[in-house]
């Protein structure tokens, strides 16, 4: 076999994976609709539901088999923008200059108990620490791009450029927020124009649903990794240790936040936990809400994990963004996962996008109708949006970049 054989014979075997997956998938979006059907006793409303998502899930499949068919094309393609398109421009932030910024924590080292390590050195160590931190700086200050999805600003950067934004945030103590967006999510905000504002004054909207990142990658003929909410913790966690930033998480149960501890104090010795509050299953009174904001800011927290579940935490971010002095990040349900009360979906299972199904396993009673309502109507809007980009109705990168400083 020579190599054009070789490498026709590797891509289509990775085509007909491609397919296979999303004919399976599909089968389970049209089965789960299907008993919602028979449940609901036979609602027309229902019935049309079932017809409109099956006709889109199947329409997926060829699209995904065009994709695959073509992808050598888009291979050669990819490889003329790469050296075409300019690297992303650099701006500087209003609320320091790039001197500043390096000067400040440059003081914050000399009074660091770590500054004794460097003691033989110091002059040489300075140096060094401050040319991190001005790497530091430009990566928090650059203009991240975005692609539309459904109508929503998903931010298309590479996963390590997306953590590497948040922690040069949370290193100057910025009010950012941090929306780590699903299915769920954007369906969400697409029925109530409320929460959808609360998407788009996000700093940034990270794609971790898979489906979020094959419509990105089809949109954008280009690979998209994946930023989903145990992954951002789990890198922040141990970049912050290293970086010295401390991290308060609010949320879930005090067992929960417990074992978290106990765990996070075995995995990551150097982390700072500035705090671990557990608030009641109410909405906080405004002495209460302004007690909270108060014990975060005291802790010196340059990070808020926040894992209230979805919309509940998205809206608390909202309201508290330019009260909490550190960057929020809202993480859904990874802190019980993180502790060990509840299963993390094995790796294939997450590449493959049947993380949903995992987890529909665990919790159908709270799932299934979520599922039922949001994963139709997401792939006929998703199709919707690549049927007019392939005819030319609508821009293919649609608002491609957002100012992040801002």
């Amino acid at each position: 076999m020579n190599l054009n054989q070789s490498k026709h014979h590797l891509m289509l075997q990775e085509s007909l994976k491609s397919i296979l997956s999303l004919v399976m998938q599909s089968s389970l979006v049209v089965s789960i609709s299907f008993f919602v059907f028979l449940a609901s006793k036979g609602n027309p409303s229902d019935l049309t539901l079932i017809i409109t998502g099956s006709i889109c899930t199947i329409a997926v499949v060829f699209l995904e088999l065009n994709r695959s068919l073509s992808k050598s094309t888009i291979s050669e393609q990819q490889q003329c923008l790469s050296k075409t398109i300019p690297s992303a421009v650099e701006k500087i932030d209003s609320r320091a200059t790039q001197a500043e910024y390096s000067e400040t924590f440059m003081r914050q080292l000399d009074l660091s108990h770590n500054f004794g390590l460097y003691k033989e050195e110091p002059e040489e160590r300075k140096v060094l620490v401050r040319q991190e931190l001005s790497n530091l700086w430009l990566k928090s200050t650059k203009k991240l791009e975005t692609q539309n999805v459904i109508g929503f600003p998903v931010t298309a950067e590479a996963f390590e450029t997306q953590v590497d934004t948040m922690l040069g945030w949370a290193r100057q103590r910025l009010s950012k927020a941090v929306c780590v967006a699903d299915v769920h999510m954007l369906i969400e905000a697409k029925l109530n124009e409320g929460f959808a504002r609360v998407l788009y004054r996000a700093d940034m909207l990270t794609p971790n649903g898979m489906p979020l990142v094959w419509v990105m990658k089809r949109l954008r003929k280009r690979q998209q990794d994946r930023v989903a909410g145990m992954d951002i913790m789990l890198s922040l966690c141990e970049k912050a240790a290293k970086e010295n930033v401390g991290i308060f998480f609010l949320g879930s149960t005090a067992e929960v936040l417990w074992n978290m501890q106990q765990r996070l104090n075995k995995e990551y010795p150097n982390l700072t936990i500035a705090g671990m509050e557990s608030p009641p299953f109410r909405p906080l009174t405004t002495e209460e809400d302004k007690a909270l904001v108060e014990r975060i800011n005291a802790s010196g927290a340059g990070l808020v994990l926040v894992a209230l579940g979805c919309p509940k935490q998205e809206w608390w971010m909202y309201n508290h963004k330019g009260r909490v002095k550190a960057v929020m990040v809202g993480l859904g349900g990874v802190f019980p996962v993180f502790a060990g009360e509840k299963k993390w979906a094995p790796v294939w299972v997450q590449k493959n996008g049947l993380e949903w199904l995992y987890r529909l396993v665990q919790e159908p009673r709270r799932l299934w109708e979520r599922y039922a309502k949001t994963v139709p109507l997401f792939i006929l809007l998703a199709f919707k949006q690549l049927v007019k980009v392939k005819l030319g109705l609508e821009p293919r990168f649609g608002d491609t970049q957002r100012n992040v400083t801002s």
